[in-house]
């Protein structure tokens, strides 16, 4: 037998803007930045699929950039993200990032996820990397 349904508690007051849930954390999720990270091609060479994902990279980032990593059950800010295929990012999550960028990508994911985010239309995301 399943537990009974809890009630649904009432929505509070919506969230100042660029602010998370705690008020003290600072956003780090920019849909409007992953979805044109998604009209992008694919980022491994020579790879023509179109369903494109946003991938996270999570490789040790730059002297003064290290505000981007994600904490203990905490996701990366969106200005870490590349435009991968479902395939690519699939294997990456296999292969690891050291390994998918040196064998895979043949670039250095870092400055491109940068790149992407110094480029983009959330003006929040290229203040992140600057």
């Amino acid at each position: 037998m399943l537990p009974a349904r809890r009630k649904k508690k009432a929505k509070g007051p919506a969230h100042p803007k660029g602010l998370g849930k705690h008020s003290a954390s600072p956003r780090r999720s920019f849909p409007r930045h992953r979805k044109w990270i998604r009209g992008f091609g694919c980022s491994v060479p020579e790879c023509n699929s179109t369903q494109i994902e946003a991938a996270h990279v999570t490789l040790p980032l730059p002297e003064g950039k290290t505000h981007l990593k994600g904490g203990t059950s905490q996701k990366w800010h969106d200005a870490t993200c590349i435009s991968l295929c479902r395939s690519h990012h699939a294997g990456q999550h296999t292969l690891g990032w050291k390994r998918f960028e040196r064998d895979v990508l043949k670039r250095d994911a870092v400055k491109l996820a940068i790149e992407f985010a110094s480029k983009s239309p959330v003006q929040n995301v290229r203040d992140a990397v600057k």
